[in-house]
């Protein structure tokens, strides 16, 4: 038994690998185990360089991924061999603080925590993060009901990266991934659904690369991506039920897919944007509104502002992925 097992999905990524193993071996916390959960389907060599990469690594290994179920079933996977207390699914493209599973961990042992979520910031490819001196950092810690709350108002990322999870927690409520390109979403609310207690931490120990084989980048996936948000939010609608911040988590999943809808090319934003489900949304919650009214009155409009403000506000370097708690 190890405190902390770091999961790595892998496909094709033998590029980010090397690097990836620099940024795992920086970790100033050391009771952990390092699993690259490669995709067999790699047709770059990612097996061989990961298997390779572990031999620099303390109690590091390499388990192929045989189902095919993409970034998934690559976590779904690693969570099997996993053994820690905890569990971290890393991505090999991005840039993690040194300190990042120490003070995760901390954090999770301290409040007896199912999930700690930690803020991050987009970066370009170097990965660095800046962080500004002496600055405050802040933690929240919620309920079952409060983290629901709590990301109706979008305190903290659906992003499966910025989360350190308890295993055996996952394992007892069957929390694994589904095969989707929006895994992240309906994961996390499922983990909301079954968590007695959350952890929130404004610290941006997680840099976000954007490269240039992202799948939020890759112009080719984009229709895929969005219609994959917009299937992940209805299924969530459907894990929030009629609790008590359910109203205000449904407006949420909705303005979520009126959002997500502008991600896809025009054709596919104005196919969704005349659906049944975007006209009733509006009219229940949107009415009224100045996002709203754009949205279903001047929908180009509305489609030309949202991708401006996807490259140049919320994916900006330097951008952050979590606001600041205010204590």
């Amino acid at each position: 038994m190890v405190s902390v097992s770091i999961v790595i999905p892998v496909f094709n990524g033998s590029k980010y690998i090397e690097q990836c193993a620099g940024f795992i071996g920086a970790q100033t916390f050391k009771d952990t185990e390092i699993i690259f959960a490669v995709d067999v389907k790699s047709t770059d060599g990612s097996v061989e360089i990961a298997e390779k990469a572990t031999a620099s690594l303390d109690n590091a290994r390499v388990v192929r991924q045989t189902n095919g179920d993409h970034l998934a079933g690559a976590r779904n996977t690693g969570l099997d061999d996993a053994r820690g207390d905890y569990i971290w699914f890393c991505d090999v493209d991005d840039a993690p603080s040194p300190h990042f599973v120490t003070e995760m961990y901390g954090l999770a042992s301290e409040n007896d925590a199912d999930m700690v979520c930690c803020g991050f910031i987009n970066t370009g490819s170097d990965g660095v993060v800046k962080e500004c001196r002496n600055a405050v950092w802040h933690t929240r810690v919620l309920g079952h009901d409060e983290a629901f709350a709590a990301i109706s108002r979008d305190e903290f990322p659906v992003s499966t990266w910025s989360k350190l999870f308890r295993r055996q927690f996952l394992v007892d409520n069957n929390l694994r991934f589904e095969n989707s390109f929006a895994e992240d979403i309906i994961h996390t609310f499922r983990v909301l659904d079954c968590a007695q207690k959350v952890v929130i931490y404004d610290r941006p120990l997680y840099a976000y690369r954007m490269t240039p084989g992202s799948l939020t980048r890759s112009k080719e996936r984009r229709n895929i991506r969005a219609q994959a948000e917009l299937q992940a939010y209805r299924d969530a609608d459907a894990v929030c039920g009629d609790g008590p911040d359910s109203e205000e988590i449904h407006k949420h999943n909705a303005r979520l897919r009126m959002r997500s809808s502008g991600h896809m090319d025009l054709k596919g934003f104005l196919e969704y944007q005349r659906s049944e489900e975007a006209r009733f949304a509006h009219e229940k919650y949107f009415k009224g509104t100045a996002e709203g009214g754009l949205y279903r009155h001047f929908p180009r409009i509305y489609y030309y502002t949202e991708q401006v403000y996807f490259k140049l506000v919320y994916k900006r370097k330097g951008s952050r992925g979590m606001p600041k708690i205010k204590n």
